[in-house]
């Protein structure tokens, strides 16, 4: 049996980095979403999906010789019009159906930005649902839950994780101390265990 504690960071950008040295990081796959709405904006308007790249890549990832997760880092479409909220709706789907075809039976941890909130929230139910996910802001109990960064884990009957704390990490900030982006990063910490 062995145990380690990781610490999975979401960066100004949305991706999802796990903070741990020396990780051993496979099959890196980046996919674009089938439906993405800035391709079908008229320049100069509504430019949210235009300011940083959205998809998601994959990668699987060695935590310990012998004990691997797959890593999901997404983000969403963003924009609060119907076809923004079309998108992201279709872009679950997606994601759902890559974790089905490339995780199954596999523990997995997913962050990023999904862009999602309030009324659209029954989509973020459906992705824990189908793919077995747990939210870890959830799971801690965080003080903001209605964020649109989130980190979610996957156990697996070879690796167990363990939500610890779930924070907003202030540092990222430029020479006059103001925010690099407009998502405060979030940060999480996670202890996972394993049966080889």
């Amino acid at each position: 049996m062995r145990s380690a504690h990781l610490l999975v960071l979401i960066g100004m950008l949305g991706q999802a980095v796990p903070a741990q040295a020396a990780v051993d990081v496979q099959h890196c796959r980046p996919a674009g979403w089938l439906l993405h709405r800035a391709s079908e904006r008229e320049r100069g308007r509504d430019r949210h999906d235009c300011l940083t790249p959205k998809g998601f890549s994959y990668t699987r990832q060695a935590l310990a010789s012998g004990v691997e997760i797959d890593v999901y880092d997404v983000h969403l479409d963003a924009g609060g019009n119907e076809g923004d909220r079309r998108a992201r709706e279709t872009q679950i789907g997606q994601l759902i159906a890559a974790i089905a075809e490339r995780s199954k039976d596999r523990a997995l941890l997913l962050a990023g930005d999904t862009n999602i909130r309030g009324a659209q929230g029954e989509l973020l139910q459906q992705l824990e649902q189908d793919a077995g996910l747990t939210d870890v802001c959830k799971a801690v109990h965080c003080p903001e839950p209605q964020r649109i960064d989130r980190i979610y884990v996957r156990s697996s009957s070879q690796l167990s994780w363990r939500p610890r704390k779930w924070t907003l990490d202030r540092r990222f900030v430029d020479a006059r101390g103001e925010p690099l982006s407009d998502h405060l990063a979030v940060a999480a910490e996670l202890d996972w265990s394993s049966a080889t």
